[in-house]
């Protein structure tokens, strides 16, 4: 075995010895080819050499419309935030981050990187979604969360963009290449057309339901709870197990939470809706309220327009200049004798209205004597009403002496007294005088 160890090791010898002499001939190759060329010629493949590179080399952001390619605004957030490859996509884009106001009151944002995505302790509303998501966010060499709700839909400002060049430069940062801009900008090209698949969507929708506060549909949330706990049934009792209990409770518990969110639910749209219905019937009968009122204001306005003046303008209509003045006359005509018909059956109405009220009178009077004396009748004391004729032309004596005389008629005092017709006064008369009746 040792002989032919040391066979080995010789023939092994001269290959290695043939080996470390190429480098040397090869060392005499390149120095040999070196002598031969020209310094000025090594200069300028130099030059070439060092140009190539720098344009090799990518370039970096130069002003701020190119950082503007990749800037991403809170509406975009608000609508890629579910979507399964966010966290992959938006890392190295840029945001308008708005941290605070200064001493006037005036907001203040800075430009800031993302470095990466977080779940914050908080769940927050981003538009018309909520979240839990936050940024963190690098401006020159410091770093800090952000939740997206603090991002500006805004372009950068040029003295935003100034602020984190110096940063940048004060703190040795290398700003982002062109071909870091490509590479994002394709990303956000890929969040805008993504291509939902089933799982992507059950995912999404997942995750909007954990951060709801209460279900879309209530219904639909207790039906799906309810096949939950069924089918959770069903397995413990194949199984038998612990964790079919666990799971049964915590279903119960949630049916049992939804049951009570849709309760307090109910009871605030009932509420405002009582409120609302309240406030439509007051609106009504004032509406009424109003509609009678102006009713009778406009018959009181009528009533007043009824009233015939002389000097009251009348309501006429324009006539034509080519028509003929007869037919003009003949509807003046015609309309005297309206009004005068009219006139006639006012006078008549008006007769006939004062001739009924006449007649109530009348019979107001004759019913009023009626019972008047249907009254005295059933009267005791009408017993003692009776006539009795009084006589007040009483004869005097004589005193003066007899003898014929004669009157302004041809007549004897005598005679005259004689002819005198005598006066009677009844009773009902006596007291008509004295006001009794």
């Amino acid at each position: 075995m040792t002989k032919v160890a040391k066979k080995n090791e010789r023939k092994i010898l001269p290959s290695s010895s043939s080996s470390c002499a190429s480098p040397s001939s090869s060392t005499s190759f390149s120095d040999s080819s070196d002598s031969n060329v020209s310094p000025k010629k090594i200069k300028a493949d130099r030059s070439k050499d060092s140009h190539r590179s720098r344009e090799s080399r990518p370039k970096n952001v130069t002003c701020r419309e190119d950082l503007e390619k990749i800037r991403l605004s809170r509406h975009k957030m608000e609508r890629f935030v579910h979507l399964p490859i966010f966290s992959k996509a938006i890392v190295g884009c840029f945001v308008r981050i708005g941290i605070g106001s200064n001493p006037q009151g005036r907001p203040v944002y800075r430009v800031a990187e993302i470095t990466a995505v977080c779940e914050t302790a908080k769940i927050y509303q981003l538009g018309n979604t909520r979240t839990n998501k936050g940024l963190k966010l690098k401006h020159g060499n410091h770093e800090r969360v952000f939740r997206l709700e603090f991002v500006s839909n805004s372009p950068f400002q040029e003295s935003e963009y100034g602020k984190w060049v110096e940063d940048c430069a004060a703190h040795d940062t290398e700003l982002p290449s062109m071909v870091h801009v490509d590479q994002k900008q394709k990303d956000i090209n890929d969040l805008l057309y993504y291509q939902f698949s089933s799982e992507d969507i059950d995912k999404m929708v997942e995750e909007k339901a954990r951060f709801n506060h209460n279900p879309t549909n209530f219904a639909v949330a207790k039906t799906l709870l309810m096949k939950e706990k069924d089918i959770a049934a069903q397995k413990g009792d194949d199984e038998a197990s612990i964790c079919f209990l666990v799971v049964v409770g915590k279903l119960t518990e949630k049916i049992a939470d939804l049951d009570e969110k849709a309760n307090s639910l109910d009871k605030r749209r009932t509420q405002t809706i009582a409120a609302i219905s309240y406030i439509n019937e007051r609106n009504r009968k004032n509406n009424v309220e109003k509609a009678e009122k102006a009713i009778l204001a406009e018959i009181e306005a009528k009533k007043g327009t009824k009233v015939e003046d002389p000097f009251t303008r009348r309501s006429t209509r324009p006539t034509m200049v080519t028509r003929t003045k007869e037919p003009d006359i003949q509807s003046s005509e015609m309309l005297i004798r309206a009004e005068l018909e009219k006139k006639v059956k006012q006078d008549d109405v008006r007769r006939k209205k004062d001739e009924e009220v006449c007649k109530k009178k009348q019979d107001e009077e004759k019913k009023k004597d009626e019972e008047r004396k249907r009254i005295q009748a059933e009267d005791l004391f009408a017993a003692h009403d009776f006539d009795v004729k009084i006589d007040l032309d009483v004869t005097m004596p004589a005193s003066a002496p007899v003898g014929p005389r004669t009157s302004v008629g041809g007549a004897t005092n005598g005679s005259s007294l004689s002819a005198a017709p005598k006066r009677s006064l009844n009773l009902e008369e006596y007291k008509k005088k004295k006001g009794l009746i």
